[in-house]
């Protein structure tokens, strides 16, 4: 379940329907998501609140909050991307067609679009007042930290920029502003010169750049789970379960498709019990939660699922460092994904090797190996 974001007794309602005392039955629920945002210190104790209030004996729920293993870095392609979905000016850009980019230039070229941009940018930033208080204490409702220093290039035209932050771009740009011919980089000269004189404020700049370079702009910005402790907490709470990996659900924005794996590294930190913990966190107890019969341990009689792993390599692994974009002959487009090179030696699924820890046998895509899992229903051999 994904909460309304916009509407708190919606959600309360719908997590509520997990309650076995209010309802006379408990329903399983997993929702998102238990996370430690930048902008708000109270979303993770809000979620733990809700995991441990449900399943209570006081409600009966049987409900469990997701937890990612991996902080939340989102790519957005200029405009386009799920963090502008929190926001009403920005989610006024996605409502445009993908490929329509003059419409999206012609929203950030009405001035007064820019003007409540720009109030929106600077909301709580000065001031004696209580948005400034909230912004000061992290307790805003924010979908960006409206911070340039947060949100980094990944891809862009102007390859002096890529690595850099917003940050870096902008005061580049007041440089060009007081000492134009102190800018010897072609491609960026050119940028500036496109760009124009009149940004007022970095939040004026920012609507510049997704204006001129639309979704040639590619950049990140991490909201949430920027610290690895408490990562690490949320992962080994029993009343949570490690997922949120969104595999696939946003092929050009997200990359967590090694979120298992980044789960176990982090296990494998403190040793071979805590890593023996995090593999039932992964395994044995999703399976018993959902009630999947005969999947999630090895036992004598049940379907051969195996994966094997190099231990040397996971512990070195730098999740961060294996984002890569390529082009999917399969989607026709551009895709985030993770290359774990070296860790994952084997694959087994019904006693049938699909990988070798090279590339796939030649069994995979060739025969069914693998099933639905059904609640109740034994998982055949």
């Amino acid at each position: 379940m994904t909460p309304a974001t916009d509407d708190g007794a919606l959600t309360v309602k719908l997590f509520m329907l997990s309650s076995g005392r209010m309802h006379g039955k408990p329903l399983k629920i997993t929702a998102l998501a238990a996370l430690d945002s930048v902008n708000n210190r109270q979303t993770k104790s809000q979620a733990l609140v809700f995991a441990n209030l449900l399943n209570s004996k006081a409600l009966d729920g049987h409900f469990r909050m997701q937890c990612l293993a991996a902080p939340f870095r989102i790519y957005s392609e200029g405009a386009v991307s799920p963090l502008a979905e929190a926001n009403p000016l920005m989610r006024q850009l996605i409502e445009t067609e993908l490929e329509d980019v003059a419409a999206r230039r012609a929203i950030m070229s009405d001035p007064e679009w820019i003007e409540a941009f720009r109030e929106m940018w600077a909301h709580g930033k000065s001031g004696f007042n209580l948005s400034h208080l909230l912004r000061k204490l992290k307790l805003e409702r924010a979908f960006l930290s409206r911070d340039l220093n947060d949100m980094m290039i990944f891809r862009v035209p102007v390859e002096h920029w890529i690595g850099h932050s917003m940050q870096h771009v902008y005061q580049r740009y007041q440089q060009w502003l007081a000492e134009p011919a102190s800018i010897d980089d072609a491609e960026e000269l050119r940028a500036f010169e496109a760009l124009g004189s009149g940004a007022r404020d970095d939040g004026e700049f920012f609507v510049m750049l997704l204006r001129h370079f639309d979704r040639d702009l590619y950049w990140h910005y991490v909201n949430a789970n920027a610290n690895p402790q408490v990562v690490k907490e949320l992962l080994f709470n029993p009343k949570l379960l490690p997922g949120f990996n969104d595999s696939g659900a946003h092929v050009t924005n997200m990359a967590y498709f090694d979120g298992n794996l980044r789960a176990l590294k982090i296990g494998l930190e403190d040793g071979e019990v805590s890593f023996a913990k995090m593999l039932r966190r992964l395994t044995s107890e999703p399976a018993e939660f959902f009630g999947l019969q005969g999947v999630g341990a090895i036992q004598v009689g049940q379907r051969a699922d195996l994966a094997f792993l190099n231990p040397d390599n996971l512990a070195s692994y730098d999740g961060e460092a294996s984002v890569q974009l390529i082009h999917r002959d399969l989607f026709g487009c551009e895709q985030l994904v993770n290359r774990a090179e070296g860790i994952v030696n084997g694959v087994i699924v019904g006693g049938q090797q699909v990988w070798d820890g090279g590339q796939f046998t030649a069994v995979h895509g060739q025969c069914k190996l693998g099933q639905a899992l059904r609640v109740g229903e034994q998982v055949s051999n």
